[in-house]
This record gives structure tokens, C-alpha cells and sequence, in this order.
């Protein structure tokens, strides 16, 4: 395991924030984002600031909350971070907040859950209910955030990009020259290990950001550099072997940097890939925002453009389905995984050990509309009865998905 110094950490930090302060998030299911924005007045002293959400990759937002950006001594503008249980987004707000909010109705109303939160970053996990602290050392919370238990004492050494795509696991990297280290901590260690170094003297430039793809092995490198005065250009890599190589994907045309917010996510669904970009048109005037969609690992994209004002009206959002529960957890022989189908659907039901590897797969078919009761006695895909531990289960119900911590003793 290599050690990283903390000047890594800093030239990260001035050079990238995209992880650290999101105006732009996944949801919890494929095709939901959270933006967050002025919108109103292009005046930031008099402006409001919103929460959109869209379920539909960005074709159509809807404005769910807003107020005054200045509307007292502690300013307002929301970083947001979605958990991994449908409707539910955190917010940070900006000025010298230190409460971190929770809203269970994607984002209309707003809750304080953990008052503490100055001099923080926050990013969400893939368990429901899992956020994890970044400040000088990396805690998680399994209980939204009320209450956190820090996973090791050392410093961070390195900046996190983003969650993997199973639990406990985060991406960082470290920076050398034409070099980037790309590492990944796992099992909730907070020890980040090297899984691979990328020659960066590829895309023009030293420096972008990783992001995880749905699939294990999956990452993104996105870079932006300069071409001119004031004038740059971003590039798009991708991975599908933990960043030992990358493929070049896309390169936009020339844009005036200075004049756009830029921020990128991925989605829970197979090769989908964002970027937001948020600028005023002064010929409205007003602020818009261009959400850019790829659905093929960022080779080709489809613009959707919306101005942001408070005439985007607020969308009815279903309650998420369905509810899982397993029973007994703490369980010694034999589980159950109980949840209640509102129509017939594709449903897969995989256990997943703390080290991220396939235990076993429960169930892969379709199942009837109605209660539904899954067992697992406790053995793997062999017939072998598995050690006492923590382990995942991963429910796949459609367009969603689930991951539930169980442990056997």
C-alpha cells in the first residue's frame, strides 16, 4: 500500500471539487438527478437558490424547494447528496452551515439531522441509509446521517473522487507528473490501496476527475484544459478494468469556461454518463442549465436546455416501491427477504461478502405481482456454510436496486 503526501491533497482540492461540492448528483434509481441552482434574478445578492429533480436523465426537471440565497447572515446555497434509498437527498447548505438537512420526498421538504458538519464534504453510499464525513479523516454513517463512526484515524492521503459500486468501497487518486494514481478503498477500511496508475500525459493536461461506472471495474476520466484564452475543451476516457487502460470516448467543442458551473455524475444504469452545465443567458436574462446525456459509456450525447426560474412546477412523485425486509438479521441459520411486488417484474437477489465478492445468487427471474419471500440458509453457491459476518444483500426489483447489510452469527 503506497502512502500519499497532503500536497496531493491540496492541489486536488483547488483543482477539482466536483466531488466535494455537488450542484449535481444521481439519484437512487437509473434516470434520476438533483440539481441545484440560482434561479429568478441573475443579481447572486437577490437570487434564489433551487433543488430540481428529474426522473427521466434530464429531459424534464421540476423545481421541489427554493429560497432566498441571502435571506440571512449564513447565505444558502445547496450541495446535495443523494442516498441510495429511493426520494432520499441530503443537503449541505453554503455560507458557515454547519447542520447537514435530509429530505425523504425528493427534495420538497427538509429535515436537520446532524448539526456538526462545519469544515465538512459529504458523499453518499450504496447502502440505504450510508453517508460517509470527509474532513481530515473519512467517517461513515449508517443511520442518514444522524450519527457517525470514523473508519480510521489517519489522515486522508489522497482526494476521493466518488463511491464504488459496492459497499465500502471509495475511489481516490494522487497526482505526480503525466501520472495519476488511481486508488480505491474497500470493506470500510479507510486505508486506500493502488489498483492502478494512468498515464494522464494523454489527455493534454495533468489533471480531471474519476467516476465509477454501474459496473465493477467501470471508471471515467473526465480532464478539461485550456486551448486557448479563456477558451477549453474537455475529454472523456473510459475504463472497464479498474483504470489499467483507458479508451478515448468524446471531446466537446470549445467553450468559454470562465461563464459555465461544469460538474459530471454516472448513473445506476449501464453505460450512462452526465454532465451539467450551468450559465446565464443574458439575452432572457436568467440562468439556464444544459444536461448532457450519453447512454453508451460517453461516446455520443443528447442536450436537453432548460431555464431555471420558478415556473418549473413541482412533479407529483409516487412513493418508492417496493419495501424490503429481512428477517432475522442478526440470523444464525436461516433468513428471509420479504418485500410485496405491485406488478409482475424482473427481479435478482445476489449475497455479497464485506470484500465485495459473489456469495451467492438467491434468485434471477420474474416474479408475480404480491408478497414474495426469498430464504438464504446461510451457505454459499457450493453448498459450503459461510463464516460468521457482515454481509450484503443486493436486490435488483426493475429499474431499481436495493443493497441491505445482514450479518450471520
Amino acid at each position: 500500500m503506497k502512502k500519499y503526501i497532503l500536497l496531493a491533497i491540496l492541489i486536488c482540492m483547488i483543482l477539482s471539487t466536483h466531488a466535494q461540492h455537488p450542484a449535481f448528483t444521481r439519484g437512487a434509481i437509473p434516470g434520476e438527478l438533483y440539481i441545484a441552482s440560482e434561479l429568478n434574478k441573475t443579481d447572486w445578492m437577490e437570487a434564489d437558490a433551487g433543488v430540481f429533480y428529474s426522473n427521466d436523465h434530464g429531459k424534464n426537471i421540476h423545481l421541489m424547494y427554493s429560497e432566498p440565497i441571502y435571506q440571512d447572515t449564513t447565505g444558502f446555497f445547496p450541495h446535495l447528496y443523494a442516498d441510495a434509498t429511493q426520494g432520499v437527498v441530503y443537503m449541505q447548505r453554503g455560507g458557515v452551515q454547519d447542520t447537514l438537512y435530509m429530505s425523504s420526498d425528493h427534495g420538497s421538504s427538509w429535515d436537520p439531522v446532524y448539526p456538526y458538519g462545519r469544515n465538512s464534504h459529504f458523499i453518499s453510499g450504496t447502502v440505504e441509509g450510508e453517508i460517509y464525513r470527509l474532513d481530515s479523516c473519512i467517517s461513515v454513517s449508517n443511520d442518514y446521517g444522524q450519527s457517525f463512526q470514523i473508519l480510521e484515524n489517519d489522515p486522508v492521503e489522497c482526494f476521493i473522487f466518488d463511491i464504488g459500486v459496492l459497499p465500502g468501497q471509495l475511489w481516490g487518486g494522487a497526482y505526480s507528473a503525466n501520472y495519476l494514481d488511481i486508488l480505491r478503498m474497500d470493506n470500510y477500511s479507510g486505508q486506500f490501496n493502488l489498483i492502478s496508475t494512468m498515464d494522464t500525459s494523454f489527455s493534454h493536461s495533468l489533471y480531471g476527475e474519476i467516476s465509477r461506472g454501474a459496473n465493477p471495474g467501470e471508471l471515467y476520466f473526465t480532464n478539461i484544459y485550456g486551448v486557448g484564452f479563456l477558451e477549453y475543451i474537455y475529454e472523456i476516457y473510459f475504463s472497464d478494468d479498474d483504470g489499467a487502460s483507458f479508451e478515448h470516448r468524446f471531446t466537446s467543442d470549445v467553450f468559454n469556461y470562465e461563464r459555465y458551473d461544469f460538474h459530471i455524475t454516472t448513473d445506476n444504469s449501464p453505460g450512462t454518463f452526465y454532465i451539467c452545465r450551468r450559465t446565464i443567458d443574458f439575452s432572457i436574462p436568467a440562468w439556464v442549465v444544459y444536461i448532457d446525456y450519453s447512454c453508451d459509456t460517453a461516446k455520443t450525447f443528447k442536450t436537453y436546455y432548460h431555464i431555471l426560474d420558478d415556473t418549473v412546477l413541482q412533479m407529483e412523485i409516487k412513493p418508492p416501491s417496493p419495501e424490503i425486509s429481512l428477517y432475522p438479521n442478526p440470523f444464525h441459520q436461516n433468513t428471509k427477504i420479504s418485500f410485496t411486488l405491485n406488478k409482475a417484474e424482473i427481479v435478482s437477489i445476489h449475497v455479497y461478502s464485506i470484500e465485495g465478492c459473489l456469495v451467492k445468487c438467491l434468485f434471477e427471474g420474474k416474479l408475480t405481482e404480491g408478497l414474495q419471500e426469498i430464504d438464504w440458509n446461510g451457505k454459499d453457491a457450493k453448498g459450503n456454510e459461510v463464516k460468521d459476518g457482515l454481509y450484503f444483500v443486493r436486490v435488483e426489483v426493475g429499474k431499481t436496486s436495493k443493497s441491505l447489510k445482514i450479518i450471520k452469527k
